[in-house]
């Protein structure tokens, strides 16, 4: 990877792994779901913009409008607002930790999508660590009985979960895969924008200053800027080199806690996030690059 490629997975890293810390930050005074409309309006505003300026435009009415909601509900919408749901109980390094385990998720779905899909003894095993990390930090909360923080962590992995299925639905675009990421975050406007309206009465909501900032951040940064990169880096690198980016965001998500929400993990979370980084290293390891 050259120096380029990589500081464009650097700056991946650091702009996803802060999402757990802004949305963190984002929940303490307005609801999920109007972080999540938020987030999107400002996203797709920025990306429509990117698109003119780069000579393109939003797909018109023949394109695949009912999959790019699919993607919208699975990739934004869905996860976002489980995210910041179970955020307004665990720590932004926890759920970095656990969204973490979305690449294993997918590996353990991806014969659902594509049957052709080898799945080795290594790939395997690497599932299997990911699995006990997950039960590390599962095992002592499910000791006290089911509360509100266990309820919680089962979001993330409900929101892991989507992304994963996102992630594997994605392989099916074709043509320009900016122009239809542009879409999907249209599609993601026009289902977040009404349920804001909803159930939240957002002109009635007085966010907090902390909170205004880290959603226009979350939208601008995090998501927009951030889908701007990961196709640069993918042009530049591939995909699978682009997928490095996964094994420095839980650590960068845990340390952001730590250092700007006063966060202390506890030994499951060190002890999961080792076990789950070790498992994507080597779920990864031996993959052709491309």
């Amino acid at each position: 990877m050259g120096p380029r490629a990589l500081a464009l997975l650097l700056l991946l890293a650091l702009l996803w792994s802060t999402a757990f810390t802004l949305t963190k930050v984002a929940v303490g005074t307005v609801p999920p779901i109007t972080v999540v409309a938020v987030r999107v309006v400002l996203a797709s505003l920025i990306l429509w913009l990117y698109l003119r300026l780069t000579g393109r435009a939003l797909p018109g009415r023949d394109a695949p409008w009912g999959f790019f909601m699919v993607l919208a509900l699975t990739g934004n919408v869905l996860p976002f607002f489980v995210i910041g749901w179970a955020q307004t109980t665990v720590d932004s390094g926890l759920a970095a930790i656990l969204i973490g385990t979305m690449p294993l998720i997918t590996l353990a779905l991806a014969p659902l999508f594509a049957r052709d899909e080898a799945i080795g003894p290594q790939r395997i095993a690497g599932f299997v660590l990911g699995f006990i990390g997950i039960v590390v930090l599962f095992a002592p909360r499910m000791l006290g009985g089911f509360d509100g923080t266990l309820a919680a962590y089962f979001a993330l992995i409900v929101g892991a979960i989507l992304f994963a299925v996102n992630m594997l639905l994605t392989r099916r675009i074709t043509g320009d895969i900016t122009v239809a990421a542009t879409a999907v975050s249209v599609a993601s406007v026009v289902v977040a924008v009404p349920l804001s309206f909803a159930f939240d009465d957002p002109w009635e909501i007085t966010p907090s200053t902390e909170s205004a900032i880290a959603i226009v951040a979350l939208g601008v940064f995090a998501t927009a800027f951030a889908t701007i990169v990961f196709f640069q880096l993918v042009r530049l690198a591939g995909a699978t080199a682009s997928s490095l980016v996964n094994y420095l965001i839980p650590g960068l998500g845990v340390l952001w806690g730590v250092l700007f929400l006063d966060e202390h993990p506890g030994w499951p979370e060190m002890a999961a996030l080792v076990l789950i980084v070790g498992a994507l290293v080597l779920v990864n390891r031996g993959r052709r690059p491309g």
